[in-house]
């Protein structure tokens, strides 16, 4: 898988949905975009203040977890991590509740990663192979509606 290819995007933004219905919440869809201003998908998550931040982390820790899983290839570790840091920036944004385009600091990046790699990533590898199935469809057809996933995510 290329970083930042349209399947590792789809990855990114099915890590969010995965996430945020393992916590509760609720997905309309996941969809390909056709302006590429933010990116090449989308998911559309309903949160609550309990869960949105963390949330906001699934598709850092499903990049975190396809990189190291391996599924990328060897990386450089600090180009990838600036990679995987500006792919989350609306993420962190929502995370910190910060307006579009505020500065980080060490520590709320730091604070970002550390909610993603141990409590989010875990989420992930629990259903990994779901996420994989749920990607392939979301390639195919374009979108993928929130039952559709949840229905996947039963399958495991």
């Amino acid at each position: 898988m290329q970083i930042n290819s349209v399947t590792y995007e789809c990855w990114h933004e099915m890590g969010h949905a995965f996430v945020c219905i393992a916590l509760g919440g609720d997905v309309q869809c996941v969809e390909l975009l056709e302006n590429h201003e933010f990116g090449r998908a989308r998911a559309r998550c309903i949160t609550n203040l309990n869960i949105r931040q963390r949330v906001a982390c699934g598709g850092f820790a499903a990049e975190y977890v396809l990189l190291r899983d391996g599924d990328i290839g060897p990386q450089d570790e600090r180009e990838i991590t600036q990679v995987l840091f500006r792919n989350a920036t609306i993420d962190r944004e929502m995370y910190h509740s910060l307006p579009s385009g505020a500065d980080f600091s060490l520590v709320q990046d730091r604070d970002f990663m550390n909610c993603a790699v141990n409590n989010v990533a875990p989420i992930i590898r629990q259903y990994k192979t779901a996420i994989a199935n749920a990607v392939g469809g979301l390639e195919r057809d374009g979108r993928v509606g929130g039952e559709r996933v949840k229905q996947i995510m039963s399958e495991i």
